[in-house]
């Protein structure tokens, strides 16, 4: 363990302050809010208007939700502090005030993946991964701002990956027992679910 915590601040210091600068705060924060649920929601929702579109966004939406009710019970349990926690942690640069103390798995991370790894599965089952890793490369993103930021371990960005691959893979295997699952017509869009 001893190992793994000086990893965690190794990457946190690297990140936190060696990549500070006041253009980097500027684009580091448009990307963490970016992660904020509401404007996924947001997003998610202008999507639904789009009605070949309206069942995947939905189930990347319910994605999000599902990896955020599990990992609830795992930050109460687990009660990690934040670098950002008073003065436990003096080397952090904090940019982002937060009350929380609840470190792992970092929330914004955890919603992040969960509609990313929905949605890199639809692309690549669509055959266009490349969409998938983008919108992956984004949540990869969001994690790393929650680093700068100063409000999150290198690890609970690592473990919000991972909770977010549990609520997506859930709500896939639900999905697609379900036949809710979107197939693909000629034209690569979805056209609802199967019957």
């Amino acid at each position: 363990m001893k190992g793994i915590w000086e990893w965690d601040q190794a990457v946190f210091k690297a990140i936190n302050r060696g990549w500070h600068s006041e253009s980097a705060t500027h684009f580091w924060n448009v990307i963490t809010w970016t992660g904020l649920g509401t404007i996924q929601a947001v997003v998610l929702m202008a999507f639904c208007f789009h009605r070949p579109w309206r069942m995947p966004a939905l189930l990347a939406g319910f994605s999000g939700i599902v990896a955020g009710i599990l990992r609830y019970p795992i930050a109460l349990w687990v009660g990690r502090p934040r670098p950002s926690s008073g003065d436990l942690f003096p080397f952090a640069l904090i940019i982002e005030p937060t009350q929380n103390m609840r470190s792992f798995p970092s929330g914004h991370t955890t919603g992040a993946f969960a509609i990313a790894w929905f949605a890199a599965y639809l692309f690549w089952r669509a055959g266009k991964p490349w969409i998938g890793f983008i919108v992956l490369f984004w949540a990869l993103l969001v994690g790393i701002s929650r680093i700068y930021m100063g409000v999150h371990w290198p690890t609970d960005v690592i473990g919000g990956a991972g909770m977010g691959l549990v609520g997506a893979g859930l709500v896939i295997w639900w999905s697609d027992r379900s036949g809710w699952l979107p197939t693909e017509n000629e034209g690569g869009e979805p056209q609802g679910a199967r019957p």
